[in-house]
């Protein structure tokens, strides 16, 4: 999914943030509608990735960081 569709599905917020003098960063964070489809899609199974083993140690990553 691209960072444009997460930001009109309101589901990220951006922001600019200054590194140094002129370097502008754009940040993003997690809304409570972006935290509520994290949630379910930690919760899911998803039968169409040929691999799960990469899609699992992510969902364990997050489950231990945003319990």
């Amino acid at each position: 999914m691209s960072l444009k569709k997460l930001l009109d599905e309101d589901s990220i917020s951006q922001y600019i943030e200054m590194a140094g003098v002129k370097l502008e960063k754009k940040m993003y964070n997690l809304t409570t509608i972006g935290k509520g489809e994290l949630e379910e899609w930690m919760l899911e199974m998803d039968d169409s990735v040929e691999t799960k083993k990469g899609c699992i140690c992510f969902k364990i990553i997050f489950f231990k960081r945003y319990p």
